[in-house]
């Protein structure tokens, strides 16, 4: 079985691995004791630990102080367990990509520090960030369905076992209406967005500066958004599961890019820096009438050399339907999986997938 540790993040180290949802005691915490809505957040945030939405940490003089409210019995014993378990669980923010810290403060504000999304008590109760994150896709069909069987593979090899998600579907350019849209609503969301570009250098500036904007301005901003590291969904499919699709069994790029890979071996270069990241899998590539940048064509005139295919200018392509190929059949799931599992897809792309993980992962309801 393949390890989820490649020098990234050592993942069977951790006995969990959610959004964290920080509460710890600090001074301004006592003139707060007799607020009534201290309550209704401890309910809440037991209840989203309890159905597995999030990871609750509670440092022992908070849930102390908690368990002199008014809770039921089950309520109590959870608190008493969160309290336990801070021991194992107070440090793991230090580690996340990004985490929520509740500031003792009856107020409605919501700041980002650093990897922390500080939400005052205030802010909690009126939002709905212990909702499940909204995951913000392109289209949530085709790309959706790519992202759950690459988040469930994942969960199913690690210890955490389960991620608490929602897709939602973006619709392309509209992406960041949509995000904003979640944003208004109050809710932990975050968008990933095709870079759409064709080679390592190509800037993605157009893709993210509505994006930046949008962070910048919104009144609220709990969340991220993520530019694939190749040039879209279909680019995190290995070649091995190209070539066995029915549009890709008797395809001639088949041919053209096992010669550039191998020639990219030998060659020692970086495995982000492939052609299997940037080449347009759809449509193909057409060098002579081509829609590229002069330095995206060059950067693939380069692939071609390498190869030794100095007189190459097209190379077909695998056709609009790739992800509907392989959602068809069984065979080409398992497949696809089976390689996600693989250091060479691990390599190239679990970086880029750790820091959004840090948004959802749950270890799934808690059985009472």
């Amino acid at each position: 079985m393949a390890a989820w540790s490649i020098g990234l993040t050592d993942f069977s180290n951790l006995q969990c691995f959610d959004m964290i949802i920080r509460w710890t005691y600090d001074d301004n915490f006592p003139p707060l004791a007799t607020d009534a809505r201290l309550l209704e957040l401890a309910r809440e945030l037991l209840r989203c630990h309890r159905r597995g939405h999030h990871l609750v940490v509670l440092d022992r003089t908070i849930a102390a102080a908690i368990q002199d409210l008014d809770l039921s019995n089950q309520e109590k014993a959870l608190t008493n367990r969160l309290s336990q378990d801070y021991t194992q669980t107070g440090n793991l923010h230090k580690q996340a990509y990004a985490y929520v810290s509740i500031v003792n403060d009856i107020s409605v504000f919501a700041h980002k520090q650093d990897n922390c999304f500080k939400i005052s008590i205030g802010a909690a109760i009126e939002s709905r960030v212990l909702d499940p994150c909204a995951v913000v896709v392109e289209d949530v069909v085709s790309d959706g369905f790519m992202y759950k069987q690459i988040f469930e593979e994942i969960a199913r090899k690690s210890p955490v076992r389960k991620f608490e998600y929602e897709l939602i579907h973006g619709g392309g350019q509209n992406s960041v209406n949509v995000l904003r849209d979640k944003f208004e609503r109050k809710r932990i969301a975050l968008a990933i967005i095709d870079s759409d570009k064709s080679s390592p250098d190509c800037s993605v500036e157009k893709k993210t500066s509505s994006l930046s904007h949008l962070f910048e301005t919104a009144n609220w901003n709990v969340g991220d958004f993520f530019i694939t590291p190749c040039r879209e969904v279909e680019n995190f499919v290995p070649f091995d599961v190209l070539r066995q699709l029915p549009s890709g069994t008797r395809n001639t790029a088949n041919d053209v890019y096992l010669r550039i890979s191998a020639a990219e071996d030998d060659a020692s270069i970086d495995l982000v820096e492939r052609i299997e990241m940037y080449a347009d899998l759809k449509s193909g590539i057409q060098l002579q009438c081509c829609a590229l940048n002069e330095q995206a064509a060059s950067w693939i005139r380069s692939r071609f050399e390498l190869a030794g295919l100095h007189e190459l200018t097209d190379v077909p392509g695998y056709g609009d339907r790739i992800i509907e190929q392989i959602k068809s059949s069984g065979r080409l799931i398992s497949e696809f999986r089976a390689l996600i599992r693989e250091r060479r897809w691990q390599q190239r792309f679990f970086a880029f997938f750790e820091k959004i993980f840090w948004y959802f992962v749950s270890n799934g309801a808690l059985r009472t």
